[in-house]
């Protein structure tokens, strides 16, 4: 879930940037795409770094 605050906070970026003016409900859809995106390379991010741990320097 994804604060109201945030996504005001998105809504605002998307207007000042990038000259969009959306509703709420499509900064929502955008805001939950984005947190998933991230989450994945988060997930991705952990474990190619614990896959790097396990395997000597070099090798």
């Amino acid at each position: 879930m994804i604060s109201q605050s945030l996504l005001l906070e998105l809504k605002k970026i998307l207007e000042e940037d990038f000259r969009l003016n959306l509703t709420m409900q499509e900064v929502t859809k955008m805001g939950v795409a984005l947190l998933g995106y991230f989450e994945t390379l988060a997930q991705i991010e952990k474990k190619t770094s614990c896959l790097n741990k396990s395997k000597p320097y070099g090798k």
